[in-house]
């Protein structure tokens, strides 16, 4: 004879909580009492002797309401513990692909690759396969990493564009990287012919991913729609939050493939930029509605009338803005937002030109990447630290 299965903690939380309600709903009888009292005093039944692990189902249909309270919080508190380790877990790989990407560019920069005109740049370099990498690995952690608030789906919307800022390099011009001498076939900087085998693989793959990733949320949002996820059921998310960034990313995403179809080169010359631009100004609302969670409450009384709404709305978020300097995350998006902003005059007024720092030729874009880089790795450790002991964060 087969031996009774052992339960599973999710398993046996919900039939400890299904003992529990038939044990609740039972009248009790009067002369229960001095037999309860006695029960409190007995050794404990399956449900404390046992170990949670070795509980079957027969077990629990037998426990008393003590031994289910006392089971039940014990199984609560390992399933807590578990996701708690999970998120730290999730929050320290984001915390650790920046300083990854910077580790391998300081372990090449004495190789005869110092000075490159930005972090891009050493994509075509031995640092190469860190870059993907950390970008790669930050995607997958950024979709792991769920929560209640709207930044959820902003998050899943910068994983889409992490990998692409990997898989799409950026334009080289001849001899600006050492080994990749004459890779243009003009005085123009252009991506070399020797990558595009690799770039197409990797954007074929990262199509895939996507439509994986977009195609579940959609999934998921009308499963919980519909009422039949019952786990989803006990995450609270607006309508908004959950279709506004799978309607965005997309949206991305066709464009990214009539791009890349129609039109490979334009695809090929803006896809690093717009991807690496949209992912850190997204970082940068996440961390301004961190700061904006701090001192503006929900409107407890909303007026009458969109426009009514609106006003009011403007209004608030013009009272709330001075105190943005008040709390940290409000600080790491102010420095975020004027590093884009100076990236960006960077490339529109053509200052590439190298900066003299120590004695060392160091590019202005890669000043401005890294300090985006540095930036969003203390907004992340920022955030574990906050959240390091909750199994549910916002």
């Amino acid at each position: 004879m087969a031996a009774p299965r052992k339960l599973d903690s999710a398993d046996l939380l919900r039939r400890l909580r299904a003992r529990r309600s038939e044990l609740t709903a039972q009248p009790a009888p009067a002369d229960r009492a001095a037999e309860d009292a006695a029960a409190s005093l007995a050794p404990a039944g399956p449900g404390i002797a046992a170990a949670p692990a070795d509980l079957t189902a027969h077990d629990v249909a037998t426990m008393s309401l003590p031994d289910v309270e006392a089971t039940a919080e014990v199984v609560s508190g390992r399933i807590e513990g578990t996701l708690i380790e999970t998120y730290r877990h999730l929050r320290l790989v984001m915390v650790a692909a920046a300083p990854a990407i910077l580790v391998a560019i300081a372990t090449v920069w004495n190789a005869g690759y110092a000075g490159l005109p930005s972090i891009s740049h050493y994509y075509y370099t031995p640092a190469r396969i860190v870059f993907v990498g950390a970008l790669v690995t930050a995607a997958a952690a950024l979709l792991a990493l769920s929560g209640r608030g709207a930044q959820r789906g902003w998050l899943d919307l910068a994983a889409l564009f992490a990998p692409l800022i990997a898989l799409v390099p950026t334009r080289i011009a001849n001899g600006e990287v050492p080994g990749w001498d004459a890779v243009c076939p003009s005085s123009a900087d252009c991506i070399p012919a020797e990558a595009y085998a690799s770039i197409a693989t990797g954007v074929a793959v990262w199509f895939v991913f996507a439509a994986l990733v977009i195609s579940y949320g959609v999934f998921a949002a009308l499963l919980r729609r519909s009422g039949r996820d019952a786990v989803a059921a006990q995450v609270p998310r607006s309508a908004r939050a959950t279709w506004t960034p799978l309607v965005a990313g997309g949206v991305i995403v066709v464009v990214a493939a009539v791009a890349w179809i129609w039109a490979r080169e334009t695809f090929l010359d803006r896809a690093h930029l717009v991807s690496a631009s949209l992912f850190f100004v997204i970082i940068t609302i996440v961390a301004l509605g961190q700061a904006r969670r701090t001192h503006l409450e929900p409107d407890p009384s909303p007026p009458a009338g969109w426009w009514h709404r609106f006003v009011r709305r403007l209004r608030r978020e013009i009272d709330w803005l001075p105190r943005i300097f008040t709390t940290f995350p409000g600080w790491i998006a102010f420095l975020l937002a004027a590093d884009i902003v100076a990236g960006l005059l960077v490339l529109l007024l053509d200052l590439t030109a190298p900066i003299v720092v120590g004695g060392r030729a160091i590019g202005t874009v890669f000043l401005v990447e890294a300090v985006a880089l540095v930036l969003f790795t203390v907004f992340w450790g920022f955030e574990t630290v906050r959240k390091w002991n909750e199994a549910d964060p916002d």
